[in-house]
């Protein structure tokens, strides 16, 4: 089995909590390993193709398209036109606060309680990508707007899947299975296929490697 990276290296926020990259990659590379971390993440294609895979997962990204990686979820990709690409990053957790429609949404985010198509290429949440990444070096509070507007795009046009339980019903859930179901050839795959999960396969991911 590849082995997953958490990534430790530290990460620099400017004063609006978010962070913002650029990158060009030659055909054939990879764009990155194998990780995971805890903040969410979003990759802008500008020109060029990527293979991406995020959990069981494998799409191919191209440009005008964003890439939406949840929180914990094990992600790579490889180039396979040459690619610029923008990312954006912030931790869910810096934009808590203590309305019930913050409570009922970043939360489940970060919890893995909301699943999302991995990609899109909607003009709104292409657009509100590049005005928050424009804003990156001189923020203002319209920059923490963008970021609640750009969140509320993401969940009205790209969220598959909510629900208010917790992740960890979803784990003894998971137990469950194995222990009735272990003579089997059981995969990651299997698991999501099976709906016995309402977290990714990417966030399983996250799971065995807490576990091992």
């Amino acid at each position: 089995m590849q082995k997953i990276r958490l990534e430790t290296t530290p990460v620099v926020f400017n004063s609006a909590s978010i962070k913002v990259l650029s990158f060009k990659r030659e055909i054939g590379r990879k764009a990155f390993s194998l990780h995971w971390h805890d903040r969410i993440e979003f990759i802008r294609i500008h020109k060029g193709k990527m293979d991406i895979v995020a959990g069981s997962d494998k799409d191919n990204i191209v440009e005008n398209e964003v890439w939406i990686i949840p929180p914990k979820t094990a992600h790579e990709a490889i180039v396979t036109e040459e690619v610029t690409y923008d990312v954006l990053m912030f931790d869910v957790r810096a934009f808590y606060n203590e309305s019930d429609i913050c409570k009922k949404y970043l939360t489940a985010i970060y919890d893995s309680r909301a699943r999302f198509k991995k990609i899109s290429n909607d003009k709104e949440i292409v657009a509100c990508f590049d005005k928050i990444f424009s804003s990156f070096k001189n923020p203002t509070l319209e920059t923490i707007a963008d970021v609640y507007r750009f969140l509320f795009f993401i969940c009205q046009k790209c969220m598959t899947d909510f629900s208010d339980e917790v992740v960890l019903n979803d784990v003894k859930e998971i137990i469950n299975f194995i222990e009735n179901n272990f003579s089997q050839k059981l995969t990651r795959k299997l698991f999501v296929n099976k709906k016995l999960l309402r977290i990714s396969a990417g966030v399983f991911f996250f799971i065995q490697l807490q576990e091992s």
